[in-house]
């Protein structure tokens, strides 16, 4: 969820990685460039990671064909229950780990962290008074996130997450789906790696942002494609291995990146990632909107991973 090597790159330096269009799928020039966050902090989550003995269910199926290809599920999460599963999720706070963005605070309530309806709904919510976040300072944003850190985590395979940004042109709102190291083993962030596969700022259009993450990342490692209507359900896949990464909208390539090409850098994407999804408040560009909704819900239909 962070871009700080590109802090010196600025709007074009993001839009000339844009090369041509894919049908359904446009550069996102019309609009400013999405905004450049600061590192997150160098929280460490070291659990062991724990599969299921039994291979799960994608959807209806144990396994996906593509092509030749064919991927065995090793995770799913459709959200059709009435509560989050536990024993595939947990809540990432402010308090726990002293993550943020902006002036968010991520807190574990039915207010930003819910499930029901098929979907699991992350909320960013302005409250009518400031709270205190963890005794660090106050606010009147909330967000929700979740991870699997601990509980799931993968090297390689296809990721797929199928979900909706808010429904909103007004400036505030930061959603992302994304993967973090569950150990630092090449180091503090950068070094051992971070792969945003969908975030999204409201006020920034249509624009859906993948960016790898490493010691050494360039423009080159970060991509803006447009989806039609984001506040519409699209489906982001990834699809990794020992020598690339290619994100996707809804079956059209975003773009691939061959990851090991780089040299005098960190090239950690050859260990396991645990997933996380937010929803929360930020933005380095746009000032927030005055007339920003009061709530800004991420909803997620469902999280399929595949080896």
């Amino acid at each position: 969820m962070s871009v700080a090597p590109l802090l010196a790159l600025g709007l074009a330096a993001v839009l000339s990685t844009l090369s041509g269009n894919t049908p359904g799928m446009t550069a996102s020039a019309a609009t400013p460039a999405p905004p450049v966050p600061p590192p997150p902090p160098t929280v460490q989550h070291s659990a062991t990671s724990v599969r299921p003995t039994a291979t799960p269910r994608c959807g209806s199926s144990t396994t996906l064909r593509e092509g030749s290809k064919t991927w065995t599920c090793t995770f799913d999460d459709e959200f059709n229950a009435n509560t989050v599963d536990t024993s595939k999720w947990s809540a990432e706070t402010t308090a726990g780990s002293g993550w943020t963005t902006s002036d968010t605070c991520y807190i574990a309530n039915g207010t930003t962290i819910s499930e029901g309806g098929g979907s699991l709904h992350l909320t960013a919510r302005q409250l009518k008074t400031p709270m205190s976040c963890a005794g660090a300072y106050n606010t009147v944003h909330t967000g929700g996130a979740v991870v699997t850190a601990g509980k799931f985590s993968q090297a390689y395979g296809r990721f797929e997450i199928r979900a909706k940004f808010p429904a909103t042109d007004d400036a505030g709102f930061w959603g992302n789906l994304w993967l973090y190291p569950q150990n630092l083993t090449y180091g503090a962030w950068p070094n051992s790696g971070e792969v945003d596969m969908a975030e999204h700022w409201s006020g920034h259009g249509d624009a859906v942002v993948s960016t790898l993450h490493y010691g050494g990342s360039t423009g080159a490692d970060s991509r803006s494609c447009n989806v039609n209507v984001v506040s519409q359900f699209h489906t982001y896949v990834m699809e990794w291995n020992s020598s690339t990464i290619t994100f996707s909208r809804d079956g059209q390539t975003c773009f691939t990146r061959d990851w090991t090409s780089v040299t005098g850098s960190s090239k950690p994407f050859d260990k396991p990632f645990f997933i996380m999804l937010s929803e929360g408040y930020g933005d380095y560009v746009l000032p927030f909107a005055s007339s920003l909704p009061a709530t800004g819900p991420v909803d997620v239909d469902y999280v399929r991973v595949y080896k």
